[in-house]
């Protein structure tokens, strides 16, 4: 595996022992894991699980490496967050093409958060800048809708853009057509403007 990740371009970082690849994988914030489920001192499932469960490492995508075939492996491993399964011998041109997949999608992901942050400092920017009377940050469209999401259980995906959302209505940038057409010519070309 490290011969063909390493081949593809990839850093390859590489430990023996469940414990030491969760102190690892926590010192160097890794792109993806590869994953063997039988490894020394913890299981590949514990593993999976603690580095799920930790807000830090949750993102990291995880490719479970198994000779086990059976359904139920798989099922308990997607179960603790694992994010693809492969079986030994490995596919090699799978793996290339999930380890692609899973990277992108979590640098897009990251770059979301980032675009999340710059968001929240435009509308703080927005705010101090509006008189008042025209910006208020606790407004009752924001108390909407955190309630809307909470009354019908969004996920925290959809909660960030109804806050995003909120947001911007609170700075009058969507109360008007040409106002939203200025502000989207303002943020085009950047990862911002993608991202809304």
């Amino acid at each position: 595996m490290r011969d063909f990740t390493e081949g593809w371009g990839y850093t390859v970082l590489t430990s023996t022992h469940g414990t030491a690849a969760i102190e690892m994988t926590q010192e160097q914030m890794p792109d993806a894991i590869l994953l063997d489920v039988m490894i020394p001192g913890m299981s590949g499932y514990e593993v999976c699980k603690e580095l799920k469960e930790n807000e830090q490492t949750a993102n990291i995508p995880i490719i479970m490496v198994t000779a086990l075939i059976d359904l139920e492996d798989r099922i308990h491993g997607l179960k603790l967050g694992a994010d693809y399964f492969l079986s030994k011998p490995l596919p090699f041109n799978e793996l290339k093409v999930v380890l692609e997949n899973l990277i992108n999608k979590k640098l897009q992901i990251e770059a979301g958060e980032k675009s999340g942050a710059v968001m929240t400092a435009l509308t703080a920017l927005a705010g101090a800048c509006m008189a008042p009377a025209k910006f208020a940050p606790q407004s009752d469209m924001l108390t909407y809708g955190k309630k809307i999401v909470q009354l019908l259980h969004l996920d925290k995906t959809v909660a960030e853009q109804v806050n995003f959302a909120a947001m911007l209505y609170n700075t009058g940038i969507i109360t008007e057509k040409k106002k939203i057409a200025a502000f989207l010519a303002s943020v085009k070309g950047l990862k911002l403007g993608d991202w809304l």
